[in-house]
């Protein structure tokens, strides 16, 4: 959902909400491919159209543990 990165941090409701209000964009990968997305936009997957395994990296880089008040970056 482009621009919603902006809104902050979002409840489940202000989630659904924007996500009925607003079209959502497809960001389409080729295989290999990389889709980059700050950590608050609002986005989902959808089930994988082929029967091949489907691997996520998920890589965040921030110049702190807190991305807003109240928000921290899990490190594992």
């Amino acid at each position: 959902m482009p621009n919603t990165h902006k809104l902050g941090v979002l409840t489940d409701a202000e989630i659904q909400k924007h996500v009925g209000d607003s079209p959502g964009v497809e960001c389409i990968s080729k295989t290999g491919g990389i889709v980059a997305m700050h950590p608050l936009v609002i986005h989902a997957s959808s089930k994988s159209a082929s029967e091949l395994p489907r691997r996520v990296l998920h890589i965040e880089y921030a110049s702190q543990l807190e991305i807003v008040v109240g928000l921290r970056l899990a490190v594992v």
